[in-house]
C-alpha cells in the first residue's frame, strides 16, 4: 500500500469513527425516535448511576448503514456496576425477562432494550474471555462488527481498526466462534449477509454449511420466522434456492464470498426498486 491509499484510509476509518459516536449519541439523546425521552428518564439516566455504561453491538453497527431517524433496532447496552445496590433498584423498576446471554430483556417507551452485566456475560462465565471491564465486552461477540461500543458516559467510540475496517470493506467475519445458540447466529448471518450487502469470511462460510448441515434448512428458515415474525426474510431468500452443505460452500466460494447469485439477484433488485432503502455505508457516513 502507498503512502496515499494509506492517509485515504486513515482519513475514511476516522470518519467513520466519529459518524457512529455522533449518530449514536444523537440516538439516544436528541433524536426524535418514539419513546425516547421516556427510555432516558427510566432507564439510561438510572443506569448511568450504576457504572459505565455502553451501547453494544447491533444499535451502533446497523447506524453504519441506516440514518438515525430510520433507526428501528433493538437496543443492546452493558453495564459495569459500580454500585450494585442502584442496578438492583433500577432492575425492580422495570419489566424484565432473561435472555440466553445471561442478561435481561425489557421494553421501554415501546423501545426494546437488552441489558446486562459485564461479568454476568455468557462468554465470560463459561470461561471463554475475560471481562472486567467495557473495553473488554468486545471479546464476547460472535460478529465482529458487533464488536463496538460506545462508551455512553464518557461518549467515546470503542473498536479495534479492524472492527472500522470491515464496515468500510463491508466484510462479515467471525469474533467469538462458541455461542449457545447456533442456529440463530446463522440465521442473523444470513439476514446481514443479505440486507447489507455484505462478504462473508471462509470461518463464517464454514460456520453457515456446518448448520445447513447439521440443522436443515427448514429449521432455519422456522427460527428465522419466530425471531423475526414481522420481518423474516429466509423464508422468501430459500424459497426455490435450497442447497446442499456442500453446494453452499461451492455457490460462496465462486461469488468471492457474498451470496450466491440466484439471492444476490434478489437483493439487486432490492436495492434499485423506487422507496426501498440504500444500504450503502459509504453514502450514509458523508450524509
Amino acid at each position: 500500500m502507498n503512502f496515499e491509499s494509506w492517509m485515504t484510509n486513515v482519513t475514511l476509518s476516522s470518519t467513520l469513527r466519529d459518524r457512529l459516536r455522533d449518530k449514536a449519541e444523537r440516538l439516544l439523546w436528541t433524536s426524535a425516535i418514539p419513546g425516547r425521552t421516556t427510555f432516558v428518564e427510566q432507564f439510561l439516566e438510572p443506569a448511568l448511576t450504576c457504572g459505565n455504561v455502553g451501547l453494544i453491538g447491533g444499535a451502533v453497527r446497523d447506524l453504519a448503514f441506516q440514518s438515525v431517524r430510520k433507526f428501528k433496532s433493538d437496543l443492546d447496552f452493558v453495564l459495569c456496576v459500580d454500585d450494585f445496590d442502584a442496578f438492583a433498584r433500577l432492575s425492580s423498576t422495570l419489566n424484565l425477562r432473561c435472555n440466553a446471554f445471561g442478561g435481561y430483556r425489557t421494553t421501554v417507551g415501546g423501545l426494546r432494550v437488552d441489558f446486562w452485566e459485564a461479568r454476568s456475560s455468557w462468554a465470560h462465565l463459561a470461561g471463554h474471555c475475560q471481562v472486567n471491564d467495557l473495553s473488554d465486552v468486545r471479546k464476547t461477540t460472535f460478529f465482529n462488527l458487533d464488536a463496538i461500543i460506545l462508551d455512553v458516559g464518557k461518549r467515546e467510540l470503542i473498536a479495534d481498526e479492524e472492527v472500522i475496517s470491515g464496515f468500510l470493506e463491508r466484510y462479515l467475519d467471525i469474533n467469538l466462534r462458541p455461542n449457545p445458540n447456533e442456529d440463530g447466529a446463522a440465521v442473523r448471518a444470513l439476514r446481514r449477509l443479505w440486507k447489507n450487502q455484505l462478504k462473508a469470511s471462509k470461518r463464517l462460510v464454514d460456520f453457515l454449511v456446518e448448520r445447513v448441515d447439521a440443522s436443515g434448512w427448514e429449521a432455519l428458515i422456522e427460527r428465522d420466522s419466530l425471531a423475526f415474525p414481522h420481518a423474516p426474510i429466509l423464508v422468501g431468500l430459500f424459497q426455490d434456492y435450497r442447497p446442499t452443505a456442500n453446494q453452499l460452500k461451492n455457490d460462496f466460494r465462486r461469488a468471492g464470498g457474498r451470496l450466491p447469485p440466484g439471492l444476490q439477484y434478489e437483493l439487486e433488485f432490492t436495492s434499485r426498486t423506487p422507496g426501498v432503502q440504500s444500504s450503502s455505508a459509504t453514502a450514509d457516513i458523508a450524509a
